[in-house]
């Protein structure tokens, strides 16, 4: 069992992003970095957030909780052009994780 774990661990990693999500989950998903935006993504955002915002309101007076996933759908080829410009982009420039210093952590 182990073994097919790291199998599978290794596998995912050689496959694009997009078709990491749809393999863990069968359905659609918007990039880990969602909704950051670099600069040189901006034109892919703003036609994905646009076809987004179009396609993901709820019905006047009805409750849909379906219509993100619809919307998805709908907007399938902008999000995958988004997820992979903006992946690529903040693999190029990693945010470097901090402690937060003392004083500011929470205390129990």
């Amino acid at each position: 069992m182990l073994v097919e774990g790291i199998w599978d661990f290794y596998l995912l990693k050689s496959l694009p992003h997009e078709l990491k999500t749809m393999t863990n989950t069968n359905e659609l998903r918007v990039s880990e970095n969602f909704p950051r935006v670099p600069k040189p993504c901006e034109n892919v955002a703003t036609k994905f957030f646009a076809c987004f915002y179009e396609h993901g309101k709820q019905p006047a007076g009805k409750s849909d909780a379906d219509v993100g996933n619809v919307a998805l759908e709908k907007c399938k080829d902008a999000m995958l052009v988004y997820n992979s410009c903006v992946d690529a982009e903040m693999a190029k420039n990693p945010k470097e994780f901090f402690r937060v210093p003392e004083a500011y952590r929470m205390r129990k």
